[in-house]
């Protein structure tokens, strides 16, 4: 009949160490044999004893001694917890443990999750590598480095250490932020002038990592829509035109990153959200899509234009000609031209490029300037329409008031949409930790 509490004597004294071997149960079968001596609750201002949550046993309350009954422990105080277990058992007149405290409950950091922008990584105090996605016990190293070059560190260190403090907070830091317009160096430009005119500058498609592309479904295809440019890792700006055509709320779109230079190459596509039209026929469009866009030497987004006096002569668009390069527009008033029979206004400029068709097919590219002495290049403009002989081309300027209104009130707009419908959308994604 004491098989079974020899058992339950076996598998406690595992968990109560160094005090299990004063419990005489080898060799003690006679004491086993007698009669045992029931345990007195004792009485503790910092724990209780209980069968269960209702029935609390009192103080100088009497329970069976022969190990069968376990108790549970629990501390008075939410905030503390006991040790060094939760139960107890009474055998022969003796509660074991013969000890319990109560310890204040130790406070442990956040969880950590790396995003598009950032990603962590996680020591203990010991110097065991463990998950960031875990809550960090105190003393816990975190960390912090950016995702790629595209993304900047808050101070001059690309790699941070920050602490878990005992109070159960990290150590204060940022994570990384938005590096727009930059090219991998300045050389990578590769920019060739071979006389003064601005219009002899060739500018190579490899180095436009902003360019995106909009694509439709089909009858079991996808067909090109437009040109875009990356304006975030999860927006791009394009021309209100190219959605004249399509039902964009219930035909599929999705925006390609990533072309070679023959702009056959889609290395990444991701789905459309949301689009954003704006008031006036002849301007801008923001499409936005439902997770961010992983970044690569090959792969970033553009800064938007905010100087109204930058020389519009020196913007460069990118289209594919002959030897797969683009030239400098040349700046021409709007007047006169032939084929647009609108109103040209002060949110326009017109640009013609000798011996150069503009193609309907490029309408919603980008007009940009490259500082190079900041290696920063700026989106000045967005081709928006043309001339019926494709002589000329029409841009709606992003660095006018109304539409940098546009842009700004939709990419926070946007913002709110993607946490709503997604949330947790900038998540590092499993397939990015590669």
């Amino acid at each position: 009949m004491f098989q079974g509490v020899y058992f339950v004597f076996l598998l406690f004294s595992a968990t109560l160490g160094d005090e299990w071997p004063q419990l005489v149960i080898g060799g003690s079968k006679n004491k086993l044999a007698s009669a045992m001596k029931p345990c007195i609750i004792p009485y503790n201002k910092e724990y209780f004893y209980f069968t269960n949550e209702v029935d609390r046993l009192k103080t100088g309350e009497n329970i069976n001694g022969d190990g069968k009954l376990v108790i549970s422990v629990k501390c008075y105080s939410s905030r503390k917890i006991i040790k060094p277990s939760d139960f107890a058992v009474c055998f022969d007149g003796e509660l074991y443990p013969t000890r319990h405290t109560c310890d204040p409950v130790q406070k442990k950091c956040a969880p950590k999750y790396d995003s598009y922008a950032t990603i962590y990584s996680c020591t203990t105090p010991k110097g065991v590598q463990v998950s960031c996605e875990l809550p960090a016990e105190p003393g816990t190293k975190l960390t912090v480095r950016c995702a790629h070059w595209r993304y900047k560190p808050p101070d001059v260190d690309m790699v941070r250490e920050k602490f878990c403090q005992q109070n159960g907070e990290w150590e204060e830091h940022e994570d990384c932020s938005l590096q727009c317009g930059k090219l991998i160096n300045k050389d990578h430009l590769n920019v060739t002038n071979n006389n003064s005119d601005a219009s002899s500058l060739l500018f190579p498609i490899s180095s436009v990592p902003w360019h995106a592309t909009i694509l439709v479904y089909l009858n079991s295809k996808w067909y090109f829509v437009c040109p875009a440019t990356m304006i975030s890792n999860v927006l791009v700006i394009t021309a209100f035109s190219c959605f004249e055509k399509i039902s964009w709320k219930i035909l599929p779109l999705k925006i390609s990153v990533g072309h070679n230079q023959q702009y056959q190459s889609l290395t990444e596509m991701y789905d459309v959200g949301q689009v954003y039209l704006s008031e006036e026929r002849l301007s801008i469009a923001l499409v936005g899509v439902r997770e961010y866009i992983e970044f690569s030497d090959t792969v970033g987004s553009i800064c938007v234009g905010d100087i109204l006096s930058l020389d519009t002569r020196l913007g460069r668009m990118l289209f594919w000609n002959k030897d797969s390069k683009s030239q400098t527009l040349s700046y021409n008033e709007c007047q006169s031209l032939k084929g647009i029979n609108r109103v040209v206004g002060s949110n326009f400029f017109c640009n013609h490029l000798d011996n150069f068709t503009f193609s309907p097919v490029i309408i919603g590219l980008g007009l940009y300037l490259h500082d190079q002495n900041t290696n920063v290049t700026n989106l000045e403009a967005v081709l928006v329409d043309r001339s019926s002989d494709g002589e000329f081309g029409v841009y709606a300027d992003v660095r006018e008031e109304a539409n940098r209104n546009f842009i700004t009130i939709k990419t926070q707009e946007f913002g709110q949409w993607l946490l709503k419908n997604y949330n947790g959308w900038w998540r590092r994604r499993l397939k990015d930790k590669q």
